[in-house]
């Protein structure tokens, strides 16, 4: 016999427990049913299910008429209600990635880098950082630089150290503690204070604006960006951050610093490494050790991979490379010293100079001149400790210089020793044969002498003499009766 299809009416139980089970499977795959008639709104199940369902409303309607309540007041009461849990963080976390994952599924990349052997690094094994005379890091090597800048990073995204919930870097409170952190981890002169600051402020800055691009402007809510925060930074921090951002103050800056960020043209390709360290190894490559010029350098600090894509146009910065070279060329032909960057792109501007990195102004420049890297500032506490090395290192060579010298001289008297003994008991063999006779000399070797030392041989000589003494007093007995 053939079975018929049997729908559930509108505001019965079977509905009921129907929603309900559609309502847990949605909240499975994290989609959050939040009405009644959209709960509703699903293909018909299977026979199997339809007919316990029907079973169940039967159950449920002999009850309800056991307790007095009719079966048409159920009908009438179809207007029920489905009470349906607010969504869980967990759940809107889900929603918003679903919504937002139009693309293909990212690839997991690895963490922030954190240098843990340098903040593990005691005061004992501390590098030295060397500066230049206009106060900006250049040695000693190009490994501990790398090491030292990203060091600086991990300052920069220190929650402790350098809270992101200050507004502004001018006002950071604990420079001073920064400043006492990096020279516990590194030996740098005095003089790089204010360069260290600079650098751990522009990366804070450069933290803040890549926190605010992934958690703020990404989002629409408040209540999105607080489900979305990053994980190192608690709530209540980032809720303060988010009313600030929220400001019209921040929005008024935020707007006048895109504005100049657009304006800005003929951006640099040399990365994180700063523009001292460039030169100094531009110098280095020379062949006569010559300052490399703001042209070569400019040209240095522009250049593009083929096969990778910028943001940036290069027509202008190329055009303006060329009209340096033609200037270069013209001045070479006429015997001319003309500054070809400074023709081409123009006289001094407030603010950095240019092609010279942080902490560097037109005024810094004055009298100075290109550097020619002859000028290296060393720290004290590094010079005084290089001192006090080569002096423990001169004191070991000391010592070992004393240590072979006494070693060759009691070589030398342990064999004048030696040869001074053998002839004394030579001469002394001779004497006693001269008052034996009867004695031979070849009997000498029958005593086995040693002298391998001087407590050997004076041990050695002690022996022979008794054993002389002994051959005389049996030479000299005569027995009684003959």
């Amino acid at each position: 016999m053939k079975k018929t299809k049997k729908f559930v009416k509108p505001g019965t139980i079977a509905s009921y427990l129907r929603a309900q089970r559609k309502l847990r499977r949605s909240q499975a795959h994290g989609n959050v049913v939040h009405t009644r008639d959209h709960a509703l709104e699903e293909a018909p199940q299977t026979n199997h299910d339809q007919e316990h369902e029907v079973q169940m409303e039967q159950e449920m309607s002999i009850g309800l008429e056991q307790q007095g309540l009719d079966q048409q007041e159920i009908n009438q009461n179809s207007t029920m209600q489905i009470r349906v849990p607010p969504p869980t963080i967990a759940t809107v976390a889900n929603e918003d990635a679903i919504t937002s994952s139009a693309g293909p599924s990212t690839l997991k990349k690895r963490g922030q880098t954190a240098m843990k052997a340098v903040h593990a690094r005691s005061e004992e094994n501390r590098k030295a950082i060397f500066l230049n005379e206009l106060n900006q890091p250049i040695g000693p090597d190009d490994k501990t630089l790398s090491e030292f800048s990203s060091f600086l990073g991990t300052l920069a995204r220190n929650s402790t150290l350098a809270p992101i919930t200050v507004t502004n870097w001018r006002k950071m409170p604990t420079k001073e503690s920064l400043w006492e952190y990096v020279q516990k981890k590194y030996i740098i002169p005095q003089e790089g204070k204010k360069w260290v600051l600079a650098t751990i402020g522009d990366d804070w800055r450069v933290y803040k604006c890549r926190v605010k691009k992934e958690h703020y402007y990404k989002y629409n809510t408040d209540k999105m960006r607080i489900l979305n925060r990053p994980q190192h930074i608690g709530e209540e921090k980032f809720k303060e951050l988010l009313n600030y951002w929220n400001s019209t103050n921040a929005k008024r800056i935020t707007e006048v610093n895109i504005n100049n960020r657009k304006r800005q043209i003929n951006m640099h390709t040399a990365g994180k490494k700063s523009f001292a360290r460039i030169r100094k190894q531009m110098q280095d490559a020379n062949e006569n050790n010559d300052v490399p010029s703001n042209t070569a350098l400019f040209i240095e600090t522009r250049k593009r991979q083929p096969n990778k894509t910028y943001k940036e146009s290069f027509d202008d910065t190329s055009e303006k490379i060329s009209q340096m070279q033609v200037v270069q060329s013209q001045q070479s032909s006429e015997n001319q010293s003309v500054d070809a960057f400074s023709m081409v792109m123009g006289g001094t501007r407030p603010g950095r100079a240019m092609l010279y990195g942080r902490c560097v102004t037109p005024t810094d420049l004055k009298g100075k001149g290109v550097s020619d890297g002859s000028s290296i500032k060393i720290s004290q506490n590094f010079i005084e400790g290089m001192k006090e090395q080569m002096r423990e290192e001169m004191r070991e060579e000391i010592r070992e210089e004393m240590k072979k010298q006494m070693e060759e001289q009691m070589a030398t008297y342990k064999s004048s020793l030696q040869s001074s003994m053998q002839q004394q008991f030579v001469s002394m063999m001779s004497q006693l044969q001269g008052l034996v006779p009867a004695m031979n000399i070849n009997q000498v070797s029958a005593f086995n002498l040693n002298f391998g030392s001087p407590e050997d041989a004076n041990s050695a000589q002690q022996t022979q003499a008794i054993r002389a003494r002994n051959v005389s007093s049996a030479s000299s007995y005569e027995p009684q009766g003959q």
